[in-house]
């Protein structure tokens, strides 16, 4: 009993020395099960990141790599060249880089998505509004062919020139514009292609002839609107007639409906933009 006792404090030395040496080792060398709990961590971020590829031939390369890194990490921990804890920390590793690739492999794919999304938007308003233009210079086209044909019968042939000259653009106009409106193809009319060998015969180049032929059409349209018309009998302010040539006249945009004058002026617009100057990125650079 007194040897036993004796022996007690010993013993129980020697067992809390295993005891330490046991947490020291498991400190410093780590386990075997925190190693599988990690080597699975990886394998899930692996497998996430891997899926975010479209081809599946590069999938199976990214897979067979992920797995011979496991493999060449186990194979030293086999061969004791690394400890359970060194794997695990390899792979922790491994894990956050993969874990910061996936993110800038998403990151990128939202912004390419948001990137195409606009670039859809813009070219639908771009469709859209090129559309509406289309529209706008078929009806500006019409207007043009009535006002010429009536500016050559009321004036009794002394507006022929101006009046044939519109009856022309709103014939081209409509043309251009009813040809995209029915197969939706750009088209230059024959008095377009005129201004063109007009232009190119003087030494100038096709972007010059569309702005002369822009040019026109709002000096015509200009004319069309501020152009005198004469009133009829009973709208005259002549009330007694006492000189047969007096005749009174009203401008032409004060016989114009709202709708016509709405028309007249976004048409106008339309043009002008038309005539502005368009410049591309190599074009700022100089």
């Amino acid at each position: 009993m007194f040897l036993r006792s004796k022996l007690s404090p010993i013993f129980m030395f020697r067992q809390f020395k295993c005891e330490l040496t046991a947490a020291e080792a498991l400190m410093f060398y780590g386990s075997k099960e925190e190693f599988e709990i990690q080597k699975d961590e990886f394998m899930t971020v692996a497998q996430r990141l891997w899926m975010t590829e479209p081809s599946y031939f590069k999938q199976s390369d990214y897979f067979s790599r992920i797995i011979d890194v496991v493999r060449q990490v186990e194979t030293e921990i086999q061969m004791s060249c690394l400890s359970w804890l060194g794997g695990e920390e390899i792979l922790k590793y491994k894990t956050a880089v993969l874990n910061y690739q996936r993110s800038v492999i998403m990151n990128n794919k939202i912004y390419s998505r948001w990137m195409a999304e606009q670039e859809y938007k813009n070219k639908r308003a771009a469709e859209l509004y090129n559309l509406y233009t289309k529209i706008i210079g078929f009806l500006s086209g019409i207007g043009q062919v009535t006002t010429g044909v009536g500016l050559c019968v009321s004036t009794g042939g002394s507006a022929t020139v101006p009046g044939s000259a519109m009856i022309l653009q709103g014939l081209n106009n409509i043309y251009e514009n009813g040809y995209y409106l029915a197969v939706y193809e750009e088209a230059s009319g024959p008095l377009r292609e005129a201004y063109h060998y007009a232009a190119s015969k003087a030494g100038y180049g096709g972007k010059q002839g569309d702005i002369a032929y822009g040019t026109i059409d709002l000096v015509l349209s200009g004319y069309g609107m501020a152009r005198r018309i004469p009133t009829p009998r009973e709208r005259s302010w002549n009330l007694f007639g006492i000189r047969l040539h007096q005749t009174d006249y009203v401008k032409g945009v004060s016989n114009m409906t709202k709708p016509l004058f709405m028309l007249e002026i976004i048409s106008d617009e339309v043009t002008v933009l038309s005539l502005m100057p368009t410049y591309n990125e190599t074009d700022l650079r100089h």
